[in-house]
């Protein structure tokens, strides 16, 4: 039996049907937050680096700054929110993050909006302390329709956030999408303050703060290799040992500690290490062909298929945004019946073959298009299943810090998965080789790093 069928009904399962789904929309707001304060500002790169006169590197630089410390924050806070109040730990986030969008929406230099994007990356804790909300306060044959929307919201706002964010671009500049954040995040801070509600520690004694500066050191140096992908292979080399010796170091100090972050049995157990690395790999391919390879080759115009920015978007991004909105639900409400590592090895099984068939026909653009919403689909279900295994098989005691380590997996496989192809995409083809070539070398990569993530799965126990 599963913690999860086995745990008690939470507090809030006897909560007014009003007041669970205040919690429930506080929570999906909170989420999508998080996502639009990495994502939306991508459509406004172009118009920062012209209103501010400033570098196309810096202007890069400022921005990947949420992505990098996000993921971070995400471990710290969600592992934190063990031993203090959820609920302010939630709120607390999301007003550093809505300060850091105001400060974005009326910086006078980049400068200014590096510190803004640090700000932001407080939103990184969103997601995972939603999930941990979301554990406490609905019944356990809810939870898994609920947390399914928490995922999709947090995958993509069904590509929305991407089209409001190229038509504001359009119309007033990125202050005009800084400042539309702004108010949404506004929105969701005022939700999460009337609707989420108190709660105590989990947990007695003290953050084991060495063990989460150890991880958080390791993870951002495995992150910085994966941005070296294309530079000198010595930097890359270096990162990479140095995030290796670190996680060793890691495991060394949770060995030896009473308050460890996450006690160093489970950690080298089968319920968790197969599971992040199984989240590693599965966006290591994916994430690399929905949100890099297939949208280049939609724009590219020797070989590809020659859209503009704006059909691109509505053709590549969209649809498979929209599809994540109905799968993971779905995929919530089955997982509990059928199993959550049942539900994930049979997603999983599906995207090998997918990215396989999308290698083969990446000239046909419609037949692209069709396996990119099913690769999509059959994502969202896996998604959505590691997200409640982070759940479900944290150590007793511990609830808050595996959601935070899987999320911030997830985000450090995006980057590898993005380095790799853009490596792999880039390279000049050969004399007689298609002028596509390099986006097919990307999406067989995607394709053996996916196959590696179903291998892997069979690893995990419950």
């Amino acid at each position: 039996m599963t913690q999860e069928t086995a745990r008690p009904a939470p507090a809030g399962a006897s909560a007014s049907p009003p007041g669970a789904r205040g919690v429930y929309v506080a929570l999906v707001l909170a989420a999508i937050l998080g996502q639009m304060s990495g994502a939306m500002p991508t459509a406004a790169l172009g118009d920062i680096a012209v209103r501010l006169e400033a570098p196309a590197s810096s202007v890069g630089f400022a921005h990947s700054l949420c992505f990098l410390l996000g993921g971070l924050v995400a471990v710290v806070v969600a592992s934190y929110g063990d031993y203090s109040s959820r609920r302010r730990l939630l709120i607390g986030s999301l007003v550093v993050t809505c300060a850091g969008l105001a400060l974005a929406a009326v910086t006078p230099n980049v400068e200014v909006l590096m510190v803004a994007r640090v700000l932001q990356s407080a939103s990184g804790a969103a997601f995972p302390l939603a999930l941990r909300v979301l554990w406490e306060t609905m019944p356990p044959e809810r939870f898994g329709r609920a947390m399914g929307v928490i995922t999709a919201a947090y995958g993509g706002v069904a590509g929305i956030d991407s089209l409001i964010g190229g038509w504001l671009t359009d119309h007033g500049g990125f202050r005009a999408v800084f400042g539309f954040m702004t108010a949404f995040g506004a929105l969701a801070l005022y939700a999460a303050f009337r609707s989420v509600p108190r709660s105590e520690p989990s947990r007695d004694g003290k953050m084991d703060w060495w063990g989460a500066a150890v991880l958080c050191l390791s993870l951002a140096s495995i992150q910085a290799a994966a941005g070296m992908a294309d530079g000198p292979v010595r930097w890359l080399l270096l990162f990479a040992g140095l995030g290796v010796a670190l996680f060793l170091v890691f495991v060394r100090i949770e060995a030896r500690r009473e308050n460890a972050l996450i006690p160093a049995r489970y950690l080298l157990s089968r319920r968790i290490w197969p599971m992040l690395l199984t989240s590693v790999l599965l966006l290591t391919g994916v994430l690399s062909v929905i949100n890099y390879t297939v949208p280049l080759l939609a724009i590219f115009p020797a070989g590809g298929y020659g859209h503009s920015a704006t059909m691109m978007t509505l053709l590549f991004m969209v649809p498979p945004c929209a599809v994540t909105v109905l799968a993971s639900p779905l995929a919530g409400a089955l997982a509990p019946r059928v199993g959550w590592l049942r539900i994930l090895r049979l997603s999983l099984s599906g995207v090998p073959p997918l990215i396989v068939a999308i290698a083969l026909a990446h000239r046909s653009q419609w037949v692209v298009l069709g396996l990119v919403i099913l690769l999509a689909a059959v994502n969202s279900v896996a998604l959505t299943a590691l997200n409640g295994l982070s759940v479900v098989l944290a150590p007793p005691g511990k609830a808050g810090v595996l959601p935070g380590i899987n999320s911030a997996c997830l985000g450090l496989g995006g980057s590898i998965g993005i380095a790799l192809a853009s490596q792999l995409s880039g390279r000049m083809p050969s004399p007689g080789d298609s002028p596509t070539a390099g986006f097919a070398a990307a999406l067989w990569m995607a394709a053996i790093a996916t196959a590696l993530a179903l291998v892997v799965s069979f690893a995990v126990r419950d």
